[in-house]
């Protein structure tokens, strides 16, 4: 279950942020993500102290900022783009 979001939709995502506190039967960490450009919180789909998640349930969607300076420079021209975060069965141990 979704203990606590620490992002609201809209709010800026750094690497390594922690965005919310999942808690299982054995223990409760925090959900990192792993992008590694600047995001916003989109849409959080799972609400704080919901049910237990099943494992590869999409909690929340991200969207990409943009490109890193450095792959403007090789000129990537990836859009913006909408992304899940989503609980994964390796999470669950």
């Amino acid at each position: 279950m979704i203990q606590k979001w620490f992002k609201e939709e809209g709010d800026l995502i750094k690497q390594d942020d922690v965005i919310c506190d999942i808690r299982t039967e054995m223990f409760t960490f925090g959900m990192l993500t792993d992008d590694a450009y600047d995001s916003i919180m989109g849409k959080i789909l799972i609400p704080e102290e919901s049910e237990p998640i099943d494992p590869g349930t999409i909690i929340c969607t991200t969207l990409n900022e943009g490109i890193e300076e450095k792959e403007e420079e090789e000129e990537d021209t990836r859009d913006d783009q909408e992304v899940g975060l989503f609980i994964d069965s390796r999470d669950q141990k």
